[in-house]
């Protein structure tokens, strides 16, 4: 046998370095094809994009691939062993992307390499077949590319040929990632096919390869233009001295009793919608799979907030309502709380300064998004989660919210009775009703509804999952209110979601409507842009805390639209404890003004749209420089 292979090897052909160069160029090209239709676009799209973008869109997806196998090539000496490198590599980002955008709508990027556990979550949407399929493609692939590589052999080139190849290669590789790769003129200047601001339509346009290679090289996070510490120092302290005094002017009405606050309970209802608010939808007379959550809408004060992510990121909305800083500014770090390493102000310092005692809950891995050490920076006195929650019970793969809020409700009824006259800041994250749908309750109970336009059997099959972890989820904000309605104790309950769930586009373009402050003026262009990412909010309070906030503040109408880094600001508006911190002070005052705020434009009460620059608002200078100012100064 040894012989026959001896003899097999020492019959392989012999590549010319020369034919062997032409051959990686050839691979590259083949790679780039492949790229192109693995990316998940219908044939027509590929057509428009090389109509609008021309060779360009096909140059920029090609290059970097043809330099990583002419690298390869004058390093290994093997025009096979290159070639089939980086063809396993283009090979697997390229499907990597077609399932992200599949299953999230959202394009591959590097930040998601860093968040290995949620894409293990994205993973369990995946069939068994699928699995099975996508390993056993990449299994043959790697024993193609050893075949081929054992029985087709490069001819030795000389090594000052090799030397000299592998230095032209990587400073062309270099030059080129500090140039085009990186041109922000060139990227924005090529076509894209439908929301020009939706990720996954640039990926699509431009090409899956330069898309991602553009977004990694780009994504740094730097300062904002003219900033300058000393001088931004000097604008915090005159704020701070002109918020004084407004505060000592003479009141012209009788000052509101301070010397208490009411409990706060913040809760952070996974993936929360309001789809079952669609006018398409109608479900069975007499049922109704979010009664409380309508009934309560009704006696709150509620709104809409932009958040950073569709379908995932809890962390980064959690970091804008916390800490009052826009993540949207601060893209380059895979989730914001990466920012955040050493003790931080914000809404909970705000909060424990004023005498509150501040806790947070998560029936989830305490590690995850790096909670347990980002909740002590940012003051919260305990968090009770991974462990804690040992042997709960599963509903839908995740620990029920049954079970989570019983913790809420006797870690509330204990700080009541072990911390008498001592306001509680909890904050509750709870997971039960986390994507993926499909199957997700299998098949437990089926919500029956109809849809006008009709969607798709799998479309309805992740509804029904949905709506069914819904009345879950509805019949505990029904007992926490309740509970709380039946206290002497004063309490407001502010209830959001972190992002819409992981749904079809058919579903978003069916159910997702805008609010009605979205509905009129210039808003209709707005809500392309930040309707996959506007999620629902209300703030309840009992009729003891009524009485106590009685005369703090006035509030507008509820229907109200905010990017969700105001939040924060918002409810300590609410609680009329808006001057208690001057940067959320700033942060309320241009929310009047300035509602939403997006990476390329912010916007104005009427929708109207702004770009950053030289000429941009005061007030959005000074907060983007502030938020600077206090992340990295």
């Amino acid at each position: 046998m040894m012989l026959i292979v001896k003899n097999i090897l020492s019959k392989r052909p012999e590549l010319h370095p020369a034919a062997g160069f032409a051959l990686v160029l050839a691979a590259a090209a083949v790679l780039t094809y492949l790229m192109f239709a693995i990316q998940p676009f219908e044939p027509w799209l590929f057509e428009r994009v090389l109509e609008e973008n021309g060779f360009a869109v096909i140059a920029l997806n090609f290059l970097p691939i043809a330099l990583a196998v002419t690298v390869l090539y004058f390093a290994t000496g093997n025009a096979a062993l290159s070639s089939g490198l980086v063809g396993l590599v283009v090979v697997a980002l390229s499907v990597a992307n077609r399932f992200k955008i599949i299953f999230r709508q959202d394009p591959l990027t590097t930040w998601d390499f860093v968040l290995g556990a949620e894409l293990a979550v994205i993973s369990r949407s995946f069939s068994t077949r699928l699995i099975v399929g996508t390993i056993g493609g990449f299994v043959l692939m790697v024993v193609a590319v050893c075949v081929v590589t054992l029985l087709v052999r490069t001819r030795r080139m000389p090594r000052a040929v090799r030397a000299a190849g592998l230095t032209l290669s990587l400073l062309a590789a270099v030059v080129s990632t500090r140039t085009v790769l990186s041109d922000t003129e060139i990227f924005s200047g090529m076509y894209v096919s439908g929301n020009p601001y939706r990720m996954e339509n640039q990926f699509n346009s431009r090409g899956f390869l330069y898309a991602f290679l553009h977004t990694h090289l780009t994504s740094e996070i730097t300062q904002p233009h003219d900033f300058d510490a000393a001088v931004v120092s000097q604008q915090i302290a005159m704020f701070e001295f002109n918020l004084e005094e407004r505060q000592a002017a003479p009141m012209v009405y009788v000052e509101p009793d301070m010397s208490r606050h009411p409990h706060v309970i913040l809760v952070l209802a996974e993936a929360f919608s309001e789809f079952h608010l669609s006018p398409g939808i109608t479900f069975p007379e007499g049922f109704d799979p979010a009664y409380n959550y309508r009934r309560l809408r009704e006696e709150s004060l509620y709104g809409y907030i932009v958040v950073p992510n569709y379908g995932g990121g809890t962390a980064d909305t959690e970091f804008d309502i916390l800490t009052g800083i826009n993540t949207r500014h601060y893209r380059g770090m895979a989730y914001s709380y990466m920012l955040i390493t050493r003790e931080f102000p914000g809404l909970v310092s705000i909060l424990n300064g004023l005498g509150y005692h501040s806790q947070a809950l998560h029936p989830g891995f305490s590690w995850f998004y790096n909670r347990e050490n980002v909740f002590e920076f940012l003051g919260f006195d305990n968090y009770f989660a991974g462990d804690d929650f040992y042997g709960a019970p599963l509903r839908g793969g995740y620990i029920s919210e049954e079970y989570t809020f019983d913790h809420v409700l006797r870690r509330f009824d204990e700080h009541v009775e072990q911390r008498p006259g001592v306001p509680l800041f909890e904050f509750v994250i709870t997971i039960q009703n986390h994507g993926p749908y499909d199957e997700k309750y299998n098949n437990a109970y089926t919500v029956e509804f109809e849809s006008y336009p009709e969607l798709s059997p799998t479309d309805i099959n992740l509804l029904q999952n949905y709506f069914y972890g819904l009345m879950d989820v509805d019949r505990e904000l029904g007992r926490l209110t309740d509970h709380m309605a039946a206290s002497d104790e004063p309490v407001v309950i502010v209830y959001f979601s972190d992002h819409l769930p992981l749904v079809t586009r058919g579903i978003l373009d069916a159910h997702q409507h805008p609010p009605a402050a979205v509905n009129h003026g210039y808003w209709p262009e707005l809500w392309p842009v930040i309707g996959d990412f506007t999620t629902p909010f209300l703030i309840w309070q009992n009729a003891a805390a009524a009485e106590l906030l009685e005369g703090r503040t006035t509030h507008e109408e509820s229907g109200v639209v905010m990017s969700s880094f105001h939040l924060g600001a918002f409810i300590l508006e609410f609680l009329g404890l808006q001057h208690a911190d001057p940067f959320m002070y700033h942060i309320s005052s241009l929310r009047t003004t300035i509602p939403v705020q997006l990476e390329f434009a912010y916007f104005d009460t009427e929708g109207r749209r702004f770009d950053y620059g030289e000429a941009m608002y005061t007030g959005v200078r000074l907060y983007k420089h502030w938020s600077y100012y206090r992340l990295f100064n």
